[in-house]
């Protein structure tokens, strides 16, 4: 990765972070949490990342 590129990642990064809100995270997680199931699904073997499967 070059400089510039690395340079607006992590400007990218820090815009994002600034648009969570500390509360919907904890409200997202709490759906997550309290649910049966979850089902990702992706593609290039992002959600096989996160999967377990049984």
């Amino acid at each position: 990765m070059t400089k510039v590129s690395t340079k607006q990642s992590s400007k990218n990064l820090d815009i994002n972070r600034t648009l969570f809100k500390g509360q919907d995270v904890e409200t997202a997680a709490s759906w997550l949490h309290n649910t049966r199931q979850i089902i990702a699904v992706g593609i290039g073997g992002g959600s096989t990342i996160a999967s377990q499967e049984p």
